[in-house]
């Protein structure tokens, strides 16, 4: 398991650390011990039953020259 996914698993058992990491996501990940990049605007959104968010991840470059070329960068993402 990932950092990243026992950090997870502590967000949603632990109501005060989950706060902690809405509050300021960039110093809680440091602290953590998941780099983060400096110039990069970290934000938390929290799913309910209710609402439900859906992201656009990020391609660098993200003019493809295919369809598969896209497919192929969107799947390492997942």
């Amino acid at each position: 398991m990932s950092i990243e996914q026992e950090l997870l698993m502590e967000l949603y058992e632990d109501e005060e650390l989950r706060k902690e990491f809405k509050d300021n996501p960039r110093a809680f990940l440091i602290t953590h011990g998941v780099e983060c990049d400096e110039t990069t605007e970290y934000r938390v959104l929290e799913d309910s039953a209710e609402v439900r968010h859906i992201v656009i991840p990020h391609l660098a470059n993200a003019e493809a020259k295919s369809t598969e070329e896209l497919e192929s960068r969107i799947s390492k993402l997942l």
